[in-house]
């Protein structure tokens, strides 16, 4: 279905003032899903070494992170 930026842009025109804000929203999830960025061989890695921590039950509650960090 081809559509034109013009249509687009009547449509936004047309919508609600309290519609706005979630047209955004939504506008910027469109744009931005085609512009994540690739994984680095070492984010892979990273992944695949933090799924091993899990695996084994090398882990730790957020409860207790803050407790030694003192909050």
């Amino acid at each position: 279905m081809s559509v034109s930026r013009e249509e687009l842009y009547r449509l936004i025109d047309a919508l609600p003032v309290a519609e706005l804000p979630a047209a955004r929203r939504f506008l910027e999830y469109l744009r931005d899903v085609g512009n994540e960025e690739e994984l680095s061989p070492e984010d892979i890695e990273a992944v695949r070494r933090g799924l091993e921590d899990i695996k084994a039950g090398r882990t730790r509650t957020w409860a207790d992170v803050r407790r030694e960090l003192g909050e």
